[in-house]
Order: structure tokens, then sequence, then C-alpha cells
């Protein structure tokens, strides 16, 4: 199975239920280190997926106040496989992908799921929607102290996007942590998040509140997974064709370590000795 079909995995009895994260060989790398970035299907047992650049719309990676984007995989060089990367400078990289718009339908089921206690719309039976989707993951490079990182925190410009107020690779176990959603043309209040502990299945879900923030708590430490769904109407306007879905489907995910530290201390600037 392809990006693509992990894209449009939400069809048949899975609707709504599939989703894709990047996950790195290692969230932890020295400088220099070549990483591998998988795409994994965790609404069908975190199967792996091929990378396929025709279905990338747009990636990034952002180390020491530097952003690289290109309009297909990440990789190191020209010539390198998709998802294999090597980030050169000590600090925390952000590393994201953007998959490209798909026309999808959304089973009577996941229609009822996504739009459960929500009075802002009204939408009952199946959906043809248009699904936007984009994944992120942190890099620690190098050997870093618990410091916040700006790169963690600022927003990347994704289509849809999950930024921490605060870098959780550099907070304490049993800290909470805000999360802004971002989709569309901006914040999204109301928002409906899942955070998963990845050893223990161990899940918190949580709302973005008026502010699009929600918080969840860093438990325990090791990998995580950070899940939105948010099912939105098409606005009016000019460039909106008729015969396009009158709904859009925004999904995003944020995946990180976190480790078992004091708090967090001040933040440094990346990238020096």
């Amino acid at each position: 199975m392809g990006v693509l079909a992990a894209v449009l995995g939400f069809a048949g009895a899975a609707a709504g239920q599939s989703g894709v994260a990047l996950v790195p060989s290692g969230y932890k790398a020295v400088p220099g280190e070549r990483l591998n970035l998988s795409l994994r299907d965790f609404g069908n047992a975190d199967a792996g997926l091929a990378w396929d650049d025709t279905q990338i719309a747009w990636s990034v990676i952002r180390v020491a106040g530097t952003q690289e984007n290109s309009d297909r995989a990440p990789r190191a060089e020209e010539n390198a496989p998709a998802g294999s990367i090597r980030i050169n400078t000590a600090g925390a990289a952000v590393v994201g992908v953007d998959f490209k718009p798909r026309v999808m339908t959304l089973d009577a089921a996941a229609v009822r799921k996504l739009t459960e206690g929500r009075t802002d719309i009204k939408a009952v039976g199946e959906l043809e929607v248009r699904a936007v989707q984009s994944a992120k993951t942190v890099i620690r490079v190098g050997a870093m102290e618990p410091e916040q990182s700006g790169n963690v925190t600022s927003k990347t410009g994704q289509q849809v996007e999950l930024r921490p107020v605060f870098d959780p690779t550099g907070m304490g176990i049993g800290s909470d942590i805000p999360i802004v959603v971002y989709a569309g043309d901006g914040k999204v209040p109301g928002a409906r998040l899942t955070a998963m502990h990845v050893a223990s299945g161990e899940k918190e879900e949580f709302v973005a509140n008026g502010s699009a923030i929600g918080h969840f708590r860093l438990s325990k430490p090791g990998a995580w997974r950070v899940e939105v769904r948010h099912l939105g109407a098409v606005k009016p306007g000019p460039n909106v064709k008729a015969e396009e879905p009158k709904w859009v489907l925004y999904s995003a995910t944020l995946t990180f370590e976190a480790r078992e530290q004091a708090a967090a201390k001040p933040a440094v600037k990346e990238g020096a000795k």
C-alpha cells in the first residue's frame, strides 16, 4: 500500500479511523548521521507506507533557525532516497510533510464520530470531502540539555499543523503540553485531538479551546503521537467550483520522544557550542 492508499485510507469499514504519522529511525541523532523517515499508517497496525513524490505537495526541514522547503519528499541530497535525511547542526530539528489534497468519501459512522457533540455544523450520512493531511516529527540532534527549542514551537506553515507552545522534548515528565491547532486560513477552536504514548497505548483525548489550544499530560517518557482530525464546511467563494466537495477533512499528526528528565532549562541558541 502506498502513500495514496494511506491518504485515502478512510474508505470502507475503517473510514475516519486511519491516519499517517512521520516516524524517524531514531528520535536522537549525531550531527551528520543519516536518518530514515518512515510513513506509518497507525490505523493499520502501524504498517509502513512507500514514499511517493507524486503524492507530496510540500516538505520542510527546519534546524537552527533555518528552514528548507521542497515540493517532494524530504531527502539529504538530490539523488538520495526519499525519506533519507542528514542533519549536520546540533539542536531540535523539525521535519514536516504535506500531502496533496484528495477527494474521498466518509461513511456515515465516520461522519457521526467527527460531528458528535458539535453544534457548529450539521452533517449526516455519507459525505464527499476534500482530505487535507499533514505530518510532522521532532528529532534531537547532538548532545542537548533539556532546553526549549524555538524550532519546535514556531509554525512551519503546513496546511494543517499542530504547534506545541512548549517543546515537549525539553519538558519534564508530568508536564502539561499545550498544542495550537491550525488548518486552512487560521486556527481551529473546538478541534478534537488525541495524544498517545506509543509503547503503552495510553491515550488522552482533549479539545482545543476558543483560542484553538488544547492540553495533554506528558505522563511517560518515550515516543508520543498527537493527532487531530477536524471536519469543516467549505466557505463559499469565487474560486470554489460547484462540482467540488462542500466539506473538507483536516488531519495532522505530530511525533516526538519525551525524555525522563528534570524541568527544562532556559532556552539557548541552537547550533551554539
